[in-house]
């Protein structure tokens, strides 16, 4: 089944290709706000609960002894309005512990995000670090902000220190390469998506992206390698499908790259840039 949009669904794969293609770039890589429908939960999310950091979880009978704001604002059952009124009631109510303080500032960040609203998010997540300022989570959901406003220089110091602090991360070594990609440190990018591979070997994202460094390198072979480990682990990445199709395109491979973009044409219906290459190779119905 094809990556469908949810709280980080593919990040407008259409309008971000079409946005690359015509500043003369290659839509290579998703953006930040991307699922994975086999692990659902947003990486932040993911940080909040794992990291060694010092702030107290919520869970069980702790959750119990929260107000109903806290518990509402922790909780997944409500809507996002609901649920950012319920974080700002908490917030304000000084009730909570400075640990969870940062996570309802945290969680409302997320939302504002999610909304469009990048300035609020990071008003949010620089009020959440000062509560708790060796918080990973804080720093991780910063450099996404960043980087969604423009700011990837300032997105690479914020995965640096989620790095220093959580080493076995293999998500901030993806995000800062990411970051490290688009302010054009491709060396930089291939060490940082290498370290996220050798911590988790079985994400298709992760070989996508290193993939897509190495054909910005016009290192073709090497790129369509990551793309075919890629789509290995994960027949249905969009992105590796249509990279390695443009790579079999620069190698002149006509029929390969004809079969990737049909493929990539039928998980993400309508798209302009795939449907463009197919025209390109005389690939058309």
């Amino acid at each position: 089944m094809a990556r469908a949009e949810g709280e980080r669904g593919v990040s407008n794969f259409a309008q971000e290709a079409n946005r690359k293609r015509e500043s003369g770039q290659n839509p290579i890589s998703l953006h930040f706000e991307k699922s994975n429908p086999k692990n659902s939960t947003s990486v932040s999310r993911v940080l909040l609960r794992a990291i060694l950091v010092p702030i107290t979880l919520i869970c069980g009978s702790a959750l119990a002894q929260l107000t109903n704001d806290a518990r509402m604002c922790f909780g997944d059952s409500a809507g996002a309005d609901i649920i950012v009124r319920h974080c700002t009631l908490a917030i304000e109510s000084g009730q909570l512990s400075p640990g969870n303080h940062a996570i309802a500032l945290l969680r409302r960040a997320g939302i504002h995000r999610r909304n469009g609203n990048s300035d609020l998010a990071l008003a949010d997540i620089d009020r959440a670090l000062l509560l708790t300022p060796d918080n990973a989570a804080a720093r991780y959901d910063r450099g996404i902000t960043n980087y969604i406003r423009g700011r990837p220089d300032l997105a690479v110091g914020d995965f640096s220190a989620v790095i220093s602090l959580w080493p076995e991360s293999p998500e901030a070594f993806d995000s800062r390469g990411k970051a490290h990609s688009v302010i054009g440190a491709f060396d930089k990018a291939l060490a940082d998506f290498d370290h996220a591979i050798e911590l988790s070997p079985d994400s298709a994202d992760y070989y996508s992206n290193r993939g897509s460094i190495y054909f910005k390198l016009g290192d073709h072979d090497r790129a369509v390698t990551d793309f075919d480990e890629a789509i290995r682990l994960d027949s249905d990445h969009v992105a590796a499908l249509y990279n390695r199709g443009m790579a079999h395109a620069a190698r002149e491979r006509r029929q390969m790259a004809i079969m990737d973009f049909r493929r990539a044409n039928e998980l993400v219906p309508g798209n302009a840039a795939i449907q463009s290459r197919l025209r390109e190779l005389g690939a058309t119905d």
